[in-house]
């Protein structure tokens, strides 16, 4: 079974710099994939790092200009979970609970493509190897 750390940072950087930030940690990282089994998880632990900004990075961007999005693995995702309110940018980070207050007063933690100049904090994904059971 594969595992996985998800690591926050306060940092804010730009998506790109924000890739460049993960991969110098270690060579398994990158900037984070949420898998459907993980989102809610992924959302939650953002939600409760960040406090009074816009959210984090997460690696998901356009490939090419009007394209659709894909991960930095390479794949599709599978499960969109964009907030309401999307935005008209390139990169893609996870609202913070300040981030994006819903009309009722209750938060959503969404996706939400922004510019991939704008100063987000970062969440980095290290992929570990292969665990067996004895």
């Amino acid at each position: 079974m594969k595992q996985q750390i998800l690591a926050f940072y306060r940092t804010k950087s730009s998506w790109y710099a924000a890739q460049y930030h993960c991969a110098a940690l270690d060579r398994r990282a990158r900037l984070a994939t949420v898998a459907p089994s993980a989102g809610d998880f992924t959302e939650e632990l953002v939600a409760k790092a960040v406090s009074g900004s816009r959210g984090a990075w997460i690696g998901l961007s356009r490939l090419e200009p009007d394209d659709a999005f894909g991960w930095v693995d390479g794949t599709r995702p599978v499960v969109r979970r964009w907030s309401r309110d999307c935005g008209d940018g390139d990169c893609v980070h996870i609202w913070g609970p300040e981030g994006h207050w819903t009309t009722d007063g209750t938060v959503r933690h969404g996706w939400n493509d922004a510019p991939c100049h704008t100063d987000n904090h970062i969440l980095c994904q290290i992929e570990l190897n292969t665990l067996c059971s004895t």
